[in-house]
């Protein structure tokens, strides 16, 4: 069956994002420092000129309008929940039987002094990491994984899982714990953005960057 122009352009996208990604984010085999904030910044550029090639807005990959403030609240705690419930089952069970993750290198590579951690906490946590992690994990990649797989309940279940192999593979920095544990957040989060934000990812943003921001925080504090 020839495949439809659609699904073609989504798999040349999915591509012409994987090359620039993968590309650099193997440099850490070169000893290169702050890989994942480069990787992220690459991979949201490339998103952002995808994009333009594409003629489509932003709001087609869920950065739009939400319908008020308590429905937002409501919808990140929801998210946040789901993140944490399956950080402790998966991690806790990854954990026993494969030992616990290894240190991530958003840890690793913390700043010493007060004000690049606080610049690495806010700027660099919020901006490539919850904003670019969800905009280009359950925004972009979604988005064409959902085209090639479909809109059933199975596509969309296939979709989620895909996209969550890229993004747990993402994190191998920090073992086969740390993949699994970053794999099933991905899966989540993706389920969670196609059947409970209505398709937003402001929700995701918000509880990405605020767990990540108190975790970065509490680990800095107690090295101090």
């Amino acid at each position: 069956m020839e495949i439809s122009k659609v699904k073609f352009s989504a798999v040349i996208d999915l591509l012409l994002l994987a090359v620039p990604f993968w590309s650099l984010w193997s440099l850490r085999f070169l000893g290169v420092n702050f890989i994942g904030a480069l990787t992220m910044s690459g991979g949201i550029l490339t998103v952002l000129l995808l994009l333009r090639w594409r003629h489509q807005s932003l709001a087609t990959l869920g950065l739009k309008r939400f319908e008020n403030g308590r429905w937002l609240l409501s919808r990140t705690a929801l998210t946040a929940a789901t993140i944490g419930l399956t950080l402790v089952v998966v991690g806790g069970l990854a954990s026993v039987f494969l030992g616990g993750p290894s240190e991530a290198s958003a840890i690793s590579q913390q700043p010493k002094g007060f004000w690049l951690f606080l610049l690495d906490v806010t700027l660099v946590t919020w901006v490539l990491i919850g904003f670019g992690e969800e905009f280009v994990f359950r925004g972009f990649i979604l988005n064409r994984l959902l085209v090639l797989t479909g809109e059933t309940r199975p596509g969309r279940v296939m979709a989620c899982l895909l996209q969550a192999i890229w993004f747990g593979a993402g994190h191998a920095s920090q073992g086969l714990t740390g993949m699994l544990m970053t794999g099933a957040v991905g899966f989540m989060l993706a389920l969670v953005f196609l059947t409970r934000t209505n398709r937003n990812l402001w929700p995701l943003i918000i509880a990405h960057g605020t767990i990540d921001s108190v975790a970065l925080t509490m680990t800095w504090l107690a090295n101090r």
